[in-house]
């Protein structure tokens, strides 16, 4: 088990003692309670950081340039028609 006071098996009790235990739990778990040193806490920042920016950047719209003015529909039936 890990050596952090919040991690603890709970004692024998009822319903509203568990509820109260595990809402006394923080929102996110420290590597020490995995028996990871603290820098494993940094690396997955940063891989989430290179997620959400990934999926934002994916997310942008891109310029095309295209010989085709107008609305968006026109653009689309112009290209369906050469086909």
């Amino acid at each position: 088990m890990s050596s952090l006071p919040t991690y603890f098996i709970p004692k024998e009790g009822d319903l509203p003692y568990y509820r109260d235990v595990v809402n006394k739990l923080p929102n996110s778990d420290h590597p020490e309670a995995f028996g990871q040193h603290t820098n494993a806490d940094i690396a997955s920042q940063i891989n989430e950081a290179n997620l959400l920016f990934s999926t934002l950047l994916s997310l942008q719209v891109q310029k095309q340039t295209s010989k085709v003015a107008g609305r968006p529909e026109e653009k689309v039936w112009f290209f369906y028609s050469l086909n």
